[in-house]
């Protein structure tokens, strides 16, 4: 009768998988912790986008079944294309120098939205759906018209404090 081939760690692991290199342990051959080194630099730039937050239509609010409607979110969020040649959504690749206070991020904000309205900021983060990478919300932005031109307030953003480049105040 045959053996099981993986059994007693005669089985050996891939060296590749969907055509890269398989990650190493973190452990050597001698047992001792080897620390994770990442390949990006801090002042490397990163990636951001703007959705809009809007009402959702009352043709699609009476498509949600009338059980589910009380619960259901009423609002939907639409993707802000920063380049007016651009058909579809675009990322603002950004220093982090820009984001490091909620103030910059207003001028941020103003510079590449402008027009008046409230939107997120999304960054990209570990988790995956099926485009390989997931903008999970860090902050909130409401745009408003004044009299000395567009003023943005920045709330929410407390997903911002496990960043390096974030500063307080």
């Amino acid at each position: 009768m045959k053996t099981r081939s993986d059994k007693g760690g005669t089985h050996k692991k891939p060296k590749t998988y969907a055509g890269k290199p398989v990650k190493k342990k973190r452990m050597n051959k001698h047992g001792n912790f080897i620390p994770y080194v990442s390949k990006r630099d801090k002042n490397d730039p990163l990636k951001v986008q703007f959705h809009e937050v809007c009402d959702l239509p009352h043709d699609s609010y009476m498509r949600i079944p009338k059980h589910l409607r009380l619960r259901h979110n009423k609002k939907c969020f639409r993707v802000v294309i920063l380049d007016s040649q651009a058909d579809k959504p675009s990322l603002a690749i950004v220093n982090p120098e820009d984001l490091s206070t909620c103030k910059k991020i207003g001028e941020l904000a103003i510079n590449l939205i402008a027009y008046q309205g409230h939107f997120q900021m999304r960054m990209p983060t570990a988790r995956k759906n099926k485009f390989h990478c997931s903008f999970c919300k860090k902050a909130d932005i409401i745009i408003t018209e004044h009299s000395e031109g567009l003023r943005a307030r920045i709330s929410n953003h407390h997903n911002l404090r496990k960043y390096w480049f974030w500063k307080e105040g």
